[in-house]
């Protein structure tokens, strides 16, 4: 992979003027058409429609059915919220000032109303968050009826948020001119905003600013209609805060002017990648292969922690935006000779097809003939597996059944290579066949799992590779890396082992010493948030070693279960005494590695599941590393999991209800907090801005803050993701599943959320349906269902 000179000079034009103050309308910068392709030449493939990267602009089909129910049941309530659709954060103060002055002949009760309706997304002590499409959809209408009203009220919002911070100011603004259709009021406050990036010395304030980019961007842009102050503010934020959420596609493949790419923050973490292609003959497509960066020889060095987003664009066709993380494979709609990859900030790389296809052959050393992976029948699904995980790593081999008692079939010198799936199941089937294929069975190679005996008579084969745990130490990088490296070797005959009794084996000490380490590092109370990120990802890449996080030898979720103990607690704000019975609890919410094999096992294929639930088809997670919790999971979606785990486990496992959650988090005693009576900075992944902390604005590896365990060592309870209950939110006493639509609960705070909603008796309230990038959930094994 070589480096591509930029072949963006626009985003200079456009400093011109913004480094000047000045506020005019500029050409839009050239998009990315380097030498190579001829502008006169229809691109043959059109990007993939994305869903929707926002509402404001383009309100959901749920938003519009929401105005359209409350429209016909509470019209009044509809009245007020179109009179305070042009601000990001309706206050309390707000709210009662726009209804007297504008309706002064409603009542009181009409606050109330609109701040528990569902018109509203989100709502705090603070204020409310009307729905972004709901928003949008009553000011289009606020100002098709009344212009002259629409102005006043305008008027009246700017004298009565005029104590805002600038930044908020600023979106409430953006808001205004966009409802108007203004582009030159927007172009000229996005040309703000840059201004004062590139001005600012203080690197908090401009990830500040990166920050409202990311949450106000979307008010204003798509990707269809974006003004070219949206896309290199986009490019700016999304390389600062290294983000792959959908808004960040507002950015064009383009390189990052100088003097915003100075004004950059130190990365989170820096990532090497690399990136190689094989041909999928079944498919008959190019698939882009991202991997470890041992393991080729196209490596980028990207400026942040995976997942990460790339644009990937074939020689002579049109590109897209793809996010990467290692396993990921991306196949490629046409045939190309080469492949131009553009970093989020804008660095140009360029793979040449032919050169890389090449390479992947001749590392295989099978050009001469197939690669069989033979196996007995019960051990059918760990081929399939082993053969998947080998096919994204350029290695084709062809699992291949073999009976007992019939001739086993032998490594060739030229016509084929064969590699022995060696297991407790594999040794038992032919050690009962009284014919002698020892012999038979040592050719080729040997891969091992566990320490399973060879059958007597048969010698210790001179190709053998160990692995202990197959499928479970696949999901480890390092291991699965040293696999593939033997594999290699062994294929191209340049196998490096020379003692007999030098076998080489796959395994390594669980809690070796890098990752005894980082464990160390974790249990110590004065490592800051940033780095128990990154020690948390460094953990995804090891394999991460710690009971509860992953699958077990059977690959189904392990769940490490935690004690506990029945008896009398305290119960909600008012501390409430109530009484529940001994039960378990799951130590972490539920991974993504766990909610995975749900996935890969049918489940959203299987009715039994989704009995008196709403199905939909899943969502991938924001971030997809194995050891942070499954994000994007609505409550039926948690609940057919449970149902799922509870059948594969012979166990009543089902979520836990709010009341059986909260002794979890904070025993018997009715502690505020998991840990205590006072919130402690650093003690959970929470939004710590209003304590003087930095938030990570991301969820993190599940266990990583064990100084905030429960008293019973229940991880995460406050934080990192909201987790749903059993239990309706009107209702507790009802705990059946049902499609009705009624609001269930999810307790524990996130890491969007400030240390507020981090209390353990914080609740609460969503429609099962909804889906957000900090909501998740964990397991529970009861007695009975008590606490009631």
């Amino acid at each position: 992979m070589r480096s591509c000179r930029s072949t963006a000079s626009a985003a200079d034009t456009l400093a011109t003027a913004i480094l000047a103050g000045e506020s005019r309308r500029l050409p839009l910068p050239d998009p990315l058409e380097p030498p190579y392709l001829s502008s006169d030449d229809p691109p043959s493939h059109r990007p993939r429609p994305r869903g929707n990267i926002m509402s404001w602009l383009q309100p959901t089909g749920y938003e519009e059915s929401l105005l359209q129910r409350a429209a016909e049941t509470e019209p009044d309530v509809v009245e007020l919220a179109k009179l305070l659709s042009l601000v990001p954060l309706v206050e309390p103060l707000l709210l009662r000032n726009v209804r007297r002055h504008f309706l002064p002949s409603s009542e009181t009760e009409t606050e109330s109303r609109l701040w528990f309706s569902n018109l509203v997304a989100v709502r705090s002590t603070r204020g409310f968050i009307l729905h972004q499409g709901v928003a949008r959809l009553v000011a289009d209408k606020l100002l098709q009826e009344d212009k002259t009203r629409f102005n006043k009220l305008w008027r009246f919002t700017q004298d009565h948020t005029a104590h805002w911070k600038p930044l908020k100011r600023l979106e409430r603004d953006l808001r205004y001119h966009t409802v108007k259709d203004e582009q030159d009021e927007v172009r000229k406050r996005l040309q703000d905003i840059l201004r004062d990036i590139s001005r600012e010395r203080d690197e908090e304030k401009r990830l500040d600013m990166a920050r409202w980019a990311k949450k106000s961007l979307p008010l204003v842009a798509t990707q269809e209609n974006a003004l070219e102050e949206s896309h290199l503010l986009a490019q700016y934020a999304a390389t600062a805060l290294s983000d792959t959420a959908d808004w960040s596609t507002l950015s064009q493949p383009q390189s990052l002017p100088t003097w915003l790419k100075n004004q950059l923050p130190e990365p989170l973490a820096t990532t090497k990648i690399s990136l190689q292609l094989h041909f999928d003959d079944e498919a008959q497509t190019l698939v882009l292969n991202c991997l470890e960066p041992t393991l080729a020889d196209a490596t980028l060095d990207l400026q942040g922690p995976l997942p990460a987003r790339l644009h990937i664009q074939p020689a002579g066709q049109a590109g897209n935006w793809e996010i990467f993380n290692i396993g990921t494979h991306i196949p490629l709609p046409e045939l190309t000779s080469h492949i131009f990859i553009t970093t989020i900030d804008g660095r140009q790389f360029e793979l040449d097809v032919e050169k890389q296809l090449k390479s992947a052959i001749s590392k295989q050393g099978q050009s001469s003939g197939k690669i069989y992976l033979a196996h007995v029948d019960a051990d059918t699904a760990a081929a399939e597996k082993l053969a998947e995980w080998l096919a994204t790593q350029n290695i084709q081999v062809e699992p291949l059944l073999e009976r007992p008692g019939e001739t086993p079939i032998e490594s060739g010198e030229s016509a084929h290579k064969v590699i022995r799936l060696w297991s407790e199941s594999a040794s038992q089937a032919w050690g009962s066949i009284k014919r002698n294929f020892s012999l038979s069975l040592a050719q080729g190679l040997l891969l091992r799992t566990g320490n399973t005996a060879f059958l007597t008579g048969m010698d210790k084969p001179q190709n053998l590779i160990d692995i202990p745990n197959l499928l479970q130490d696949l999901g480890n990088k390092k291991i699965a890396s040293k696999l593939k490296d033997k594999l290699e070797q062994w294929l191209s005959g340049t196998d490096e082992t020379e003692d007999e009794n030098d076998t080489p084996t796959i395994s390594e000490t669980r809690y070796s010493e890098e990752i005894q380490s980082l464990l160390d590092e974790i249990d110590d109370i004065s490592t800051p948030p940033k780095r128990r990120l990154e020690i948390g990802d460094l953990l995804a890449k090891l394999g991460d070693p710690r009971p509860g996080i992953g699958l077990g030898d059977d690959n189904l979720p392990d769940i490490d279960w935690v004690e506990i103990p029945g008896g009398e607690f305290l119960y909600g704000e008012e501390k409430e005494r109530r009484t529940s019975d001994l039960f378990y609890i799951s130590r972490y919410p539920v991974t993504n590695a766990q909610y995975q094999t749900f996935i890969e096992a049918g489940g959203y294929e299987s009715d039994r599941w989704w009995e008196n639930l709403r199905r939909q088809e899943p969502e991938k997670p924001q971030w997809d590393h194995p050891n942070r919790p499954r994000t994007e999971i609505n409550w039926y979606e948690a609940l057919a999991f449970s149902r799922w785990l509870a059948a594969m486990r012979n166990l009543p496992i089902r979520l836990a209800t709010e009341a059986e959650w909260e002794k979890a988090a904070r025993g018997n005693d009715g502690r505020k907090h998991p840990w205590g009576e006072e919130y402690i900075t650093g003690y959970a992944n929470v939004n710590e801005s209003s304590v003087g902390g930095k938030p990570l604005e991301q969820t993190t590896t599940v266990g990583l803050y064990p100084q905030g365990a429960s008293p019973y060592g229940v991880m995460d309870m406050a934080g990192n993701v909201w987790e749903w209950c059993l239990n309706k939110a009107d209702r507790p006493d009802q705990v059946g599943a049902d499609a009705s639509g009624d609001t269930r609960v999810l307790r524990g705070g996130s890491w969007i959320y400030d240390p507020l909603y981090a209390r353990t008796d914080n609740r609460y309230g969503s429609f099962p349906d909804v889906r957000l990038n900090h909501w998740g959930f964990r397991l529970l094994l009861p007695a009975p269902i008590s606490g009631r």
